[in-house]
């Protein structure tokens, strides 16, 4: 049987295929023979677990199977969305969304109920998935997989994969001929639909800018307030005060940490979601200098508005080299640990998950950019040498 280049990639976790008893792979399975019951050429399904070799450098193979795929089926639930496997899987597939000439890539199968499953979630990963159209199998994964009400379910979804494969596969092919024929309209309509991302960035990179310039700022003053406090409970300690004026300034202390908590939280959502929102863009950017080099001068700019965060991002592991501890690791070495030191560990919890996946998006830009401008200098070096006339 002939098979298509044309994959869908399987995202799925672990914990849970392990806790519905394999329901989750076996739903792959089920999908997979459906697939190759309507249609001559069925798209590949990688699954890590069928997918993986022993002795595979695993993720190298999970990347290929990544960047192969046409499609991603999510299945999610509440653990998809704490597991950093998942979230980098289906971040991928959200940036290869919103570049040029792209469709709807991404189909979410809700297996288990999310009550915060909403398009105004803090967290962009959520908000992404809850503005898509996703299959419900809420009820269904306690159907029995021999039923009619779930054979019909998994028609359904098979359908579905494969127009939603089978649109994205003309999209490429049409792509591809207009490419080889050399139309300049394609490289005009290319480079529009560019321009037209662009100019959505420029909305998003004010907001982005002024969350990782005052979070900076927010930082500066906590770890300042952090090192005060510490200093005043030096001296009342050679002044041999009582432990209880000792205590009062962690109280002291925890007031003024919780609104910063507050305020970094606040700014990482935002991080997070405008990066989220950008990343395609960016990537898009790369992509398209990559093959044309004359846009290199559109990567320099882009580069110019990330160097902030980049060099936060290089400030804080410097600091975390030097010895210095974020706030939820502080609080665990307490003497003196009320409600609102708890909640300022919590709030630091959460933050540092958004701040963490939004910084590794950053310095993949910062990585992607500076390779291809490197790159593109190098040709031209190049070019000039051959333009030089021989002694």
């Amino acid at each position: 049987m002939a098979t298509s280049l044309t994959g869908v990639f399987w995202s799925y976790a672990h914990q849970d295929d392990n806790a519905s008893r394999g329901r989750l792979l076996r739903l792959a399975e089920n999908l997979r023979s459906e697939l190759a019951l309507l249609s001559t050429e069925p798209p590949n399904i990688f699954i890590d677990r069928d997918s993986l070799q022993w002795g595979d450098r695993w993720r190298q193979v999970i990347d290929i199977g990544l960047d192969e795929a046409a499609l991603l089926v999510a299945v999610i639930t509440p653990n998809y969305f704490t597991r950093k496997e998942c979230r980098s899987e289906l971040l991928t597939f959200l940036a290869k969304e919103g570049t040029p000439t792209s469709g709807e890539l991404l189909l979410p199968i809700l297996f288990a109920p999310i009550p915060d499953l909403a398009s105004d979630n803090p967290d962009g990963a959520i908000a992404a998935v809850a503005s898509r159209q996703f299959e419900d199998w809420t009820r269904l994964r306690l159907a029995g997989e021999d039923s009619v009400e779930y054979g019909k379910s998994i028609d359904r979804l098979a359908l579905r994969v494969l127009h939603l494969v089978g649109t994205m596969e003309a999209a490429r092919l049409v792509k591809e001929i207009r490419l080889q024929d050399e139309d300049p309209q394609t490289v005009q309509q290319d480079e529009g639909e560019l321009g037209d991302l662009l100019l959505r960035a420029d909305e998003l990179w004010p907001a982005w800018l002024e969350a990782v310039q005052d979070d900076e700022l927010v930082g500066v003053s906590a770890r300042a307030a952090m090192q005060a406090y510490s200093a005043r409970r030096a001296r009342l300690r050679a002044a041999k005060r009582p432990q209880s004026q000792i205590i009062a300034t962690y109280r002291d202390q925890g007031a003024r940490a919780l609104e910063s908590a507050k305020r970094h939280l606040e700014n990482a959502q935002t991080y997070s979601a405008r990066t989220l929102e950008l990343d395609p863009v960016v990537r898009a950017a790369v992509k398209a200098a990559a093959d044309r080099p004359a846009l290199t001068p559109l990567l320099v700019e882009l580069r110019e508005k990330i160097d902030d965060a980049v060099r936060v991002i290089s400030d804080t592991e410097r600091l975390q080299r030097e010895g210095w501890i974020g706030a939820e690791e502080y609080v665990s070495h307490l003497p003196y640990v009320d409600q609102t030191w708890k909640q300022v560990s919590a709030l630091s919890e959460d933050f540092a998950a958004l701040v963490v996946e939004a910084n590794g998006l950053v310095m993949r830009w910062a990585a992607d950019i500076e390779d291809v401008v490197r790159r593109a200098m190098e040709t031209q070096v190049g070019e000039s040498a051959d333009r030089s006339p021989a002694p």
